[in-house]
């Protein structure tokens, strides 16, 4: 493919470099221009999620001493909105779908990874839209923030403005007595 590239920050936890290398050429293949790391243990999960902000994260099912949906759940507890895939040459249907439930965006089959390159591009966008509603949210809420200090000062300052000629008729009504 010629042309611009999209960079794309990826985590992947394989134990296979060709696998490693076949995701990233698969990833290449698809427009993009991967940075990319790959982990093979829990450990190397945690320390690459606290040095860096990925945008996805890419795990095969199948690793030595613990499984894709361990590793999912190691993501979640860190960073519950990068999207998660899966890969594997031996998932089955249940283990699929267990992983659709805990949270991952998508899996593949290791042998047929022509959906990554649109699946990738649809959960980045997806991503972005859930970005922009939470700053658009944000902005919601700090107006309203504002909104109610601003109602507040108002109270304060009518209640200041009823109060002194009050005050001036009790004096007044005292000396009368």
């Amino acid at each position: 493919m010629t042309g611009e590239r999209t960079p794309l920050r990826v985590l992947v936890i394989e134990d296979y470099e060709d696998d490693y290398d076949l995701l990233l050429l698969r990833l290449a293949e698809a427009g993009f221009e991967p940075a990319a790391i790959r982990v093979e243990t829990i450990v190397g999960i945690e320390d690459a999620l606290a040095g860096q902000d990925w945008q996805i994260v890419i795990s095969d099912f199948d690793l030595p001493g613990f499984d894709g949906l361990r590793a999912l759940a190691s993501v979640r507890a860190r960073n519950a909105e990068v999207p998660f895939f899966l890969v594997s040459a031996v998932i089955d249907e249940e283990q699929a779908v267990a992983a659709m439930r805990a949270g991952a965006q998508d899996f593949f089959s290791k042998g047929k990874l022509a959906r990554l390159g649109p699946a990738v591009n649809r959960e980045l966008q997806e991503a972005q839209q859930r970005a922009e509603r939470r700053h658009a949210q944000a902005e919601l809420d700090r107006d309203r923030n504002l909104l109610r200090h601003d109602r507040i000062r108002f109270v304060d300052v009518m209640s200041h403005e009823f109060r002194t000629p009050l005050n001036i008729i009790n004096v007044a009504a005292g000396l009368l007595q």
